[in-house]
């Protein structure tokens, strides 16, 4: 079968991508070892990487990320026509979407061509244009899109706006249902699509993101012993909770004399600029280092290197993170929001600890605890390693192919 799979960006093409790519390439990863002819659409290329199995296809909405609507409605005439040319090139048997630029373009040129789509569920773009289902208040949304999303975004042009939310979801609604299929990769995720209204029959819950197992090899010498590690890697935007932790560091560190908060990622540099004004402010700077972004592999030394994973999700993210799992994988301890999907994956007191999302105390109580009890800590990170088995199963790969299957005879 030759499969078509869709990301907006790849590691080693694009100098930025994250979690939601890495899901996509491990993906590549299990239906080659199937057999399966992979290929990729992605955006244009930022750095020189040529590879005959991956395609570009050029969208505004990259080049004008500051701009309303092509931010949140990503599609012109050109990326269509691009995608249309590129399909017929290829010839796939079934496209799998995982992507928020290209979404658009991609699935309304394989309508167009009749070839089955699959789209995996990243994050809340179909049905939130701010991606993360959370209003300005801190509240979980539950209304999704449509006109009220005015009061997500500026106020200016408030009736041309408006309307754009409107019609908006009335054409994402429409191509949505399109899909031949869904993929949830949590329970909480296809609920939630659910009460949005799309059918169940048409979701499927496969967490298909797979570890290599020579990589989950765990030895606890690993371990620092000069520092006890605090880890969190993530995009550096508000949503994914970086400030929460910086403000429970106080709270450790006056317990914990050689506790180190390793951050690993970049974004937005207003909310850099926040972060390091909370680190002055607290008087934190010394135990705190920011080491950019790092490639995977990279990323799962750190882990094993690190004392105490930390998820602080501020949004609903019902796809268990990959650093999530990855932490699980490799045996470590992991304090995560109790929020969204996470507590599929993380047993409370047993292979991790879930507590409330915007609560800092909270999490420094946590860290702190497993800081100083290294021996319940290490049992609670092989409880996790233990349920997070299924990330080395080609189980995954063959479910993948049943559904593209499936669609393929409609």
């Amino acid at each position: 079968m030759r499969i078509c799979l869709v990301s907006d960006f790849l590691p080693g093409y694009h100098k930025t991508w994250s979690g939601a790519e890495m899901v996509c390439l491990r993906l590549s990863e299990m239906l080659q070892k199937e057999g399966h002819d992979v290929v990729f659409i992605t955006t244009t290329f930022q750095r020189e990487n040529p590879s005959e199995q991956i395609y570009q296809i050029s969208t505004r909405a990259l080049n004008n990320r500051l701009e309303l609507l092509p931010r949140n409605f990503p599609m012109d005439i050109f990326s269509i026509l691009s995608s249309i040319k590129v399909l017929k090139r290829l010839k796939p048997d079934i496209i799998h979407l995982h992507t928020k630029y290209l979404f658009l373009p991609v699935l309304i040129s394989a309508i167009v061509l009749k070839i089955p789509l699959v789209l995996t569920v990243l994050d809340y773009f179909i049905i939130c244009p701010a991606n993360i289902l959370k209003k300005p208040d801190g509240q979980i949304c539950v209304d999704f899109h449509g006109a009220r999303c005015l009061q997500c975004f500026s106020q200016s042009n408030r009736f041309l706006k408006k309307l754009f939310f409107y019609y908006r979801a009335v054409l994402f609604d429409y191509l949505i249902r399109k899909l031949d299929a869904i993929v949830a990769l949590s329970e909480t995720s296809k609920a939630r699509l659910e009460q949005y209204g799309l059918p169940g029959s048409k979701i499927k819950v496969i967490y298909h993101y797979q570890l290599d197992y020579k990589a989950s090899y765990h030895k606890r010498e690993d371990v620092s012993s000069q520092n006890s590690t605090i880890l969190f890697v993530g995009s550096l935007y508000e949503h994914k909770g970086l400030h929460v932790l910086i403000q429970a560091m106080p709270y450790i560190v006056r317990d914990i004399l050689n506790a180190k908060l390793m951050v690993v990622g970049a974004g937005s540099p207003a909310y850099m600029d926040r972060i390091k004004n909370d680190i002055e402010n607290l008087g934190i700077a010394e135990y705190i280092q920011f080491l950019g972004k790092k490639e995977n592999k990279e990323v799962m030394h750190l882990i094993k290197k690190s004392d105490v994973v930390v998820v602080p999700e501020q949004w609903p993210n019902d796809f268990g993170p990959v650093i999530l799992v990855e932490a699980m994988a490799l045996a470590k301890p992991v304090v995560a929001s109790r929020i969204g999907g996470t507590p599929e994956f993380i047993e409370d007191g047993v292979s991790g600890f879930l507590v409330a999302h915007a609560q800092p105390k909270q999490f420094a109580e946590k860290i702190i605890w497993l800081l100083q009890h290294k021996e319940e800590a290490q049992t609670m990170g092989e409880n996790a390693k233990k349920s997070a088995e299924f990330l080395y199963s080609q189980e995954t790969a063959k479910q993948v192919i049943e559904l593209y299957d499936a669609c393929r005879r409609g």
